[in-house]
């Protein structure tokens, strides 16, 4: 509950904003930003290999957002 609390702080391109945290008759939710599309895992198996450049952006982009959190 304190994560989600700290992450409705974070606002950066490379994070998906938290909204809400909370609890309803004992249940735990966090809500998220939508984002369409897919995720690393299935973006990498439908894509395959990715070139160094395209591997290198990715992988700035993740440590901007762990860098910012």
């Amino acid at each position: 509950h304190k994560e989600g609390e700290l992450g409705i702080l974070l606002r950066h391109n490379n994070i998906v904003a938290t909204y809400d945290v909370g609890a309803v008759h004992g249940q735990h939710y966090m809500a998220l930003e939508f984002i369409e599309g897919r995720n690393l895992r299935e973006f990498l198996r439908v894509r395959g290999k990715l070139d160094l450049k395209a591997a290198i952006q990715l992988c700035l982009d993740m440590l901007r957002g762990l860098d910012y959190a």
